[in-house]
């Protein structure tokens, strides 16, 4: 328990040093699907539960990441990004649990 604690705490701290980080820069930060297409960012914090999460982390979206926004459908879902060199389609749902900054 006092480890999951710690973690939790490391974990909470670490997010808050990379929305400092944003702020420092003058980026604006928002949800992945607030961003419109061809705008450029940088993922902040993964949210979610459970094997949802998991499966965005292990497909490459993780902390610092830099991506671009290629394509929205005509009613929001889904949203289509590249990063790390491929291109990654997800839901609206999933992309409001996922903190970005906004690149200029």
């Amino acid at each position: 328990m006092v480890e999951c604690k710690r973690w939790l705490t490391i974990s909470r701290n670490f997010f808050f040093c990379l929305l400092d980080d944003a702020n420092i820069l003058g980026c604006k930060t928002m949800n992945l699907s607030n961003l419109r297409p061809g705008r450029h960012g940088r993922i902040l914090s993964v949210g979610g539960h459970g094997a949802v999460r998991r499966r965005l982390l292990d497909m490459g979206m993780t902390p610092k990441t830099e991506f671009y926004v290629r394509k929205v459908a005509p009613f929001g879902d889904p949203i289509e990004i590249h990063l790390r060199g491929y291109a990654l389609t997800i839901r609206r749902e999933d992309a409001d649990n996922i903190v970005v900054a906004e690149v200029k």
